[in-house]
C-alpha cells in the first residue's frame, strides 16, 4: 500500500474505488489507492475520480469530489476511521443520471476524527420483487426496497461483502442465511421470514453446523462477555436483527446471529418503537417408537431439544422491548416389547429439553429495555409396555421388565458473567415440564409340571414396572439478579403398573393302580411398581400411586402324596400393589 499527497483538483483512475483520506486540520486532502477487493458482482469500472475545492461553511466543512461513473448504477459513498473490515457508514448515494456523479460530504469540523477514509462503491438496488431460484444471491452492497419480497422455495444464502439495507422482505421456505460483511440497517418494514433456520453472520467461515448449533442448544442459558465467535472488536457499520416471521407453521427451527461490531436488537435511535416479538422456535422432533412387537427388549429413541436462540457479537444491544421462545421438547419414543425366548425388556426414550438461549459479546451485552425469554414445555416421556412369554414345561415364566421415559425439562438454568448491563430487565418464563411416561409390565405363567412321579411347577414371571420422573419447570440465574424469574407447573410422573403371573401347577399322578407322588406347584411371580418423581415447579408435579398385582402360587397335584400349593408372589409396595395368593394344595388320590 503506497500513500501520496495529491493537490486539489488532481484526478486518480481506480478501477473499483476511490479511497480518500482527510485531515480536519489541514486544508488539504491525502488519498491512498488500495488494490480492489474481489467481490461476488462484476463491479463496472470507474474511469476518472477528480477531487474539488474543500469549502468551510461556519462551523462544517464540506468535501466534495466528482466521478465518472455509469449511466443508471447505483453508488454509495462511505467512510472510515480506518481501513479495517466493518469500519465502512454509509454518508450518501446517488444514482448517476449521466456520466459524471457529483457527492459531497460535510463534516463539524469540532467533531470530525483527525483522520478519514472515504471510498465509493456499487450497490445492487432491488427494486421489484424476484424469486432466487438456484438459492444464491451475490452482491457488494444490497439494498432491497420496501414493498420488496426476495424470495426462494427452498434454501437461500445471501453473501453481502459491503452493507446491507433491508426496507423489504426475504423469505425462504427453507434455511435463511445471510452473510452481511458489512453490517445491516433495517427499515420499517424489514422482515425475514423463514420455513427453518435463520443465519445472520459476517462472514462465511461463521456459518455454523448443526452439530454446532445443537450442542450450544442443549447447554443452558448463557449470557455473558469476554468471548464471541465474531472475531475483532471492531467499531464500525452494527448489525441490527431484524424481525423474523416463520413459515407455514408460524415457527422458525432456530436463530443464530454471530457478526463483528455492534449488533442491535430493535433500532437504537428509535427506543419507543413498538416491542419486538419473535416467533418460537420449532419444536424437538419426537423420538422413534419401537413398538413393532417383534423384539423382547425394545428401546424408544430420547425426543429431541427444542429450536434457541443464539446471538453473538462484539457487543449486543437490547434497545427495544423483545421476547424470544424457544421450543418445546420432543416427546421421547414409546417402546413394546414381545413375548419370546427371553425375558422382556422395554425402555421408552426421555421426552426432550425445551431449547436454550445463548448471548455473547467480547465486550458488553446491555439489555436497555425488558428482554423475555419464554421456555417451550417439556417434550413427554415415552410409554413403555413389556409382554413376557410363559415358561416351557417345568420352566419359569420370563419376567418382564418396563422403564418410562423421563419428561424433559421446560426451563433451562443461566449463568452471566463479564460486562452484562440491565439484568433487572431480563424476564424468565417457564413451562410446564414434560410428563413422565406410563410403565406396564406383565410377567409369564410359569410352566406347568409335566413329570410322574410330580416335581414342580415353574415360577411365574416376575414384572417390574418403573413410571418416568416428571421434567422440571424451574430455573435460576448465577453470577447475576434477573428481574423476574417465573416457574412454570412440574411435570407429572408417569403411571406404573405390575403383574406379575401364576406359577405353574404340579403335576396329578392318580394313574393305576396306585399312583405316585404328585408335583408341587410354582411360585407366583412378584410384582414392583416404582413411582417417578414429580416435575420440580409451581405446583410440584403430581405422582399416581402404584397398581398392580403379584402372581398367585401353582396348585399342587394330586397323587399319592399330593403336591403342595405354591408359594404367593410378593407385591410391592404393598398394599398398593396387591400380594398374590398362596396356590392350593393337591389331594390323595380316591383310591
Amino acid at each position: 500500500m503506497k500513500k501520496k499527497l495529491h493537490p486539489i483538483g488532481a484526478t486518480i483512475t481506480n478501477k473499483f474505488q476511490l479511497i480518500m483520506k482527510t485531515n480536519k486540520i489541514l486544508p488539504l486532502i491525502r488519498l491512498l489507492c488500495v488494490a480492489a477487493i474481489a467481490t461476488a458482482l462484476q463491479v463496472a469500472a470507474i474511469p476518472q475520480l477528480t477531487l474539488l475545492p474543500i469549502a468551510d461553511q461556519g462551523t462544517n466543512r464540506v468535501y466534495s469530489f466528482s466521478a465518472g461513473v455509469t449511466v443508471g448504477t447505483n453508488y454509495r459513498l462511505q467512510a472510515s476511521t480506518n481501513l479495517t473490515a466493518y469500519n465502512w457508514m454509509e454518508v450518501g448515494s446517488a444514482t448517476a443520471a449521466g456520466t459524471n456523479l457529483l457527492l459531497s460530504v460535510t463534516n463539524a469540523i469540532a467533531t470530525a476524527p483527525s483522520d478519514q477514509f472515504f471510498r465509493l462503491v456499487e450497490a445492487t438496488v432491488i427494486s421489484t420483487n424476484t424469486v432466487v431460484t438456484n438459492g444464491l444471491l451475490l452482491a457488494t452492497n444490497l439494498i432491497i426496497n420496501p414493498g420488496v419480497t426476495v424470495s426462494a422455495p427452498g434454501d437461500i444464502t445471501i453473501n453481502v461483502t459491503g452493507a446491507t439495507t433491508l426496507n423489504g422482505q426475504i423469505q425462504a421456505a427453507g434455511n435463511l442465511t445471510l452473510i452481511a460483511q458489512g453490517g445491516m440497517d433495517v427499515g420499517a418494514n424489514g422482515l425475514l421470514t423463514a420455513g427453518s433456520n435463520v443465519i445472520i453472520v459476517s462472514s462465511p467461515s461463521l456459518i455454523p453446523t448443526q452439530p454446532q448449533m445443537s450442542n450450544t442448544f442443549a447447554a443452558d442459558v448463557g449470557i455473558s462477555t469476554g468471548n464471541s465467535g465474531g472475531g475483532a472488536s471492531l467499531r464500525g457499520k452494527p448489525t441490527q436483527l431484524p424481525p423474523i416471521t416463520g413459515g407455514l407453521n408460524s415457527k422458525v427451527a432456530n436463530i443464530w446471529v454471530d457478526v463483528g461490531g455492534i449488533l442491535n436488537v430493535g433500532d437504537p435511535n428509535n427506543p419507543a418503537a413498538p416491542p419486538i416479538v419473535y416467533p418460537p422456535m420449532n419444536n424437538g422432533v419426537p423420538g422413534a417408537a419401537d413398538v413393532s412387537g417383534v423384539n423382547a427388549n425394545a428401546k424408544g429413541a430420547n425426543g429431541d431439544i427444542g429450536g434457541g436462540v443464539s446471538l453473538s457479537a462484539d457487543e449486543i444491544n437490547f434497545n427495544v422491548p423483545v421476547t424470544f421462545t424457544s421450543g418445546n421438547g420432543g416427546n421421547g419414543g414409546d417402546a413394546k416389547s414381545a413375548p419370546s425366548s427371553a425375558d422382556a425388556t422395554a425402555t421408552a426414550g426421555n421426552g426432550g429439553n425445551t431449547g436454550s438461549f445463548s448471548f455473547v459479546a467480547s465486550d458488553g451485552i446491555n439489555l436497555n429495555a425488558q428482554v423475555t425469554l419464554n421456555f417451550g414445555v417439556g417434550g413427554n416421556g415415552g410409554n413403555a409396555v413389556a409382554f413376557a412369554a410363559n415358561g416351557g414345561p417345568n420352566m419359569r415364566g420370563y419376567n418382564a421388565t418396563a422403564t418410562g421415559g423421563n419428561g424433559g425439562k421446560s426451563a433451562r438454568s443461566g449463568t452471566t458473567t463479564g460486562s452484562v448491563q440491565g439484568l433487572q430487565n431480563l424476564v424468565v418464563n417457564a413451562q410446564k415440564g414434560g410428563q413422565g411416561g406410563n410403565a406396564s409390565a406383565y410377567g409369564g405363567f410359569g410352566g406347568a409340571d409335566t413329570n410322574c412321579p410330580g416335581t414342580v411347577g415353574g415360577p411365574g414371571g416376575n414384572a417390574t414396572a418403573t413410571a418416568g420422573n416428571g421434567g422440571n419447570a424451574t430455573s435460576s440465574l448465577t453470577g447475576g439478579v434477573a428481574g423476574s424469574i417465573n416457574p412454570g407447573p412440574g411435570g407429572d410422573a408417569g403411571n406404573p403398573f405390575a403383574a406379575g403371573f401364576t406359577g405353574g401347577n404340579g403335576h396329578t399322578c392318580c394313574n393305576p393302580p396306585q399312583g405316585q407322588p404328585a408335583g408341587n406347584g410354582g411360585k407366583g411371580g412378584d410384582a414392583t411398581a416404582n413411582v417417578g418423581n414429580p416435575g420440580l415447579g409451581l405446583p410440584l408435579g403430581n405422582v399416581p400411586p402404584p397398581v398392580g398385582s403379584a402372581g398367585s402360587g401353582g396348585q399342587g397335584g394330586n397323587g399319592m402324596g399330593p403336591g403342595k400349593g405354591g408359594g404367593m408372589g410378593i407385591g410391592s409396595p404393598n398394599p398398593q400393589v396387591d400380594n398374590g395368593s398362596p396356590g392350593a394344595d393337591g389331594k390323595v388320590c380316591p383310591f
